[in-house]
């Protein structure tokens, strides 16, 4: 069994990027697993970079990770995915905040196997578990058996999209209820990165929901839309990252030097 490991690196610092690489080694080695590692350097588009990687991928499963992330080493892990004949294996996430800062952790519970149902999808469709894709290995023959890939035009909801893309070409899922990604909240990264298409993106998005809730017969799936209050300050936080501060009140500014401030301390563990 071989895992492709599609890793964008681009503008990120190299020292991470080893730490990165250095997780993904220890990895495969530990658990005797076929190493396909598709590094993507020089690509600005992160959902972009990822299909580069896709189209050089020979690995029997697929695993996005971020170059700035590390991979954990989980015998659960490799165990299921051998046993499985799902489409994609969800396991947790833990989110950290500097190196001594916050921390916050994310476990998949047993609604994530099978075909997924209206419930889980309602329950979790607004949260990393499911809208994530660096804490999921996805077979490869599913993705191009589909004809899937991620939709660049569509930043900074290209992992939402895709998986939406997934349950609507029936993806069976499987779940390991531990931890098998570190998903570093730093200063610099592409979680924080300004996006031309965001309002284009969050209504593709809202559409693609629509149209599975169809498909599902189960109506409506309004709670995995994300509400209008997280899409105002969704389009406010893009418009203050690309220095566009026009209907911006002295109140809005102020919020966000204090965003600013509340992610230093969390990376500095203050």
């Amino acid at each position: 069994m071989t895992i492709s490991f599609i890793v964008p690196t681009f503008k990120t610092p190299e020292q991470l990027v080893q730490r990165c690489i250095d997780s993904i080694r220890r990895f495969c080695a530990m658990y005797r697993v076929g190493l396909d590692l598709v590094i993507v350097r020089d690509e600005v588009i992160l959902s972009a970079a990822r299909n580069i990687g896709l189209r050089r991928a020979t690995g029997d499963w697929v695993w996005f990770v971020d170059g700035d992330d590390e991979v954990v080493c989980e015998g659960g892990i490799v165990g299921q995915l051998e046993a499985t004949r799902a489409d994609i294996l969800v396991f947790g996430i833990e989110q950290r905040w500097g190196r001594f800062g916050r921390k916050m952790l994310h476990l998949p519970h047993s609604g994530f196997r099978g075909v997924l149902g209206k419930e889980c999808l309602e329950k979790e469709a607004r949260g990393v578990l499911l809208r994530s894709l660096c804490n999921k290995l996805i077979r490869r023959s599913f993705i191009e058996d589909n004809g899937l890939a991620l939709d660049e035009a569509s930043e900074p909801c290209e992992d939402g999209i895709f998986i939406i893309r997934c349950l609507m070409a029936g993806a069976k899922w499987d779940y390991v209820a531990e931890v098998g990604y570190v998903y570093w909240r730093r200063l610099g990264s592409s979680l924080f990165r300004y996006c031309s298409s965001l309002e284009e993106a969050l209504i593709k998005e809202d559409e693609l929901w629509n149209q599975l809730a169809v498909e599902m017969g189960a109506g409506s799936l309004n709670r995995c839309k994300r509400s209008e209050d997280e899409v105002y300050r969704m389009k406010k936080a893009n418009r203050i990252a690309n220095g566009d501060y026009q209907g911006v009140t002295v109140k809005d500014r102020i919020y966000n030097y204090l965003v600013k401030i509340r992610r230093v301390i969390r990376f500095w563990g203050i």
